[in-house]
């Protein structure tokens, strides 16, 4: 597998609900875009060390570009390891990326998501990628695998450390190709969705608003900018229903009712379904 992406979005504490997080798929879906083989494990916080292990070791591989560890949900609970120390992953997370990485050693180890920049605990991590990183890993994998240029970086000491060298960390592509408005994700077959799942679904990305407490960096945007053509809305849907049985969704945008005629939008495109 070119690239294998290490996920979970379930509780952290006690697993009461366990539902899927979309940017992982996003990040295998812009890999496949590229020609990449991708795959992602996700619920890693059910699993134990070996579980873990032995699904890593069944898609990484000596041809693997890429392995790389979403840390938006998974390391909002600081996690106690065997030696005192704590860390923001549980320690059979760690352990596993660890152990993979010394058997294939060739793959680049990749930190993204929400705060990755942010993060301290991995020190089998290669690199870090900021921000919306869908552009940024399409080219990154090229990158990795001798075929493109290396997107935007900068050499940064994390901020827990306080001596010692730096990391790199991209923060953007060199072109920007990702489009919301223009993409057509897709979950497929070898994501193991379960019949009749509720599924998460992106419509738009961004906030109209710019209020001064947030640091958000998509704000003040244009209405119905970065939004979802509506017809691959529709598209999306009826795939979704055909191919998993889905019907119910949890909406993951940044603020879904910004104006009467998004909704109206959206109720269009719902009315429209066979």
């Amino acid at each position: 597998m070119d690239a294998v992406i290490v996920s979970d979005c379930s509780n952290g504490e006690n697993n009461t609900f366990i539902y899927r997080y979309i940017g992982p798929y996003k990040i295998a879906h812009v890999c496949r875009s590229q020609g990449y083989s991708a795959q992602v494990i996700d619920f890693v916080m059910s699993m134990d060390y070996d579980t873990l292990l032995g699904y890593l070791r069944k898609f990484v591989d000596h041809n693997t570009k890429m392995v790389a560890l979403s840390a938006t949900f998974l390391c909002q609970v600081p996690a106690k390891q065997s030696d005192g120390t704590w860390a923001r992953a549980p320690e059979h997370v760690i352990k596993a990326l660890r152990q993979i990485k010394l058997e294939f050693p060739q793959a680049q180890y990749v930190l993204g998501g929400y705060m990755a920049e942010h993060l301290d605990g991995f020190g089998f991590i290669d690199c870090r990628v900021l921000s919306n990183a869908e552009g940024t890993m399409a080219e990154l994998i090229n990158y990795f695998a001798g075929l493109g240029e290396e997107p935007m970086f900068k050499l940064q000491r994390p901020s827990w450390r306080r001596t010692g060298g730096v990391e790199k960390m991209y923060y953007a592509p060199k072109n920007a190709t990702y489009n919301i408005e223009t993409d057509n994700f897709k979950f497929v077959e070898q994501d193991c969705i379960v019949e009749g799942e509720t599924l998460p679904m992106e419509v738009s990305r961004g906030c109209v608003f710019k209020c001064k407490f947030c640091s958000y960096d998509l704000t003040n945007k244009n209405f119905f900018e970065f939004t979802k053509n509506k017809e691959l809305l529709r598209q999306e849907f009826i795939y979704n229903y055909q191919q998993f049985g889905t019907q119910y969704y949890n909406v993951v945008d940044d603020l879904i009712n910004d104006s009467e005629e998004k909704v109206d939008m959206l109720l269009e495109v719902v009315e429209s379904l066979p």
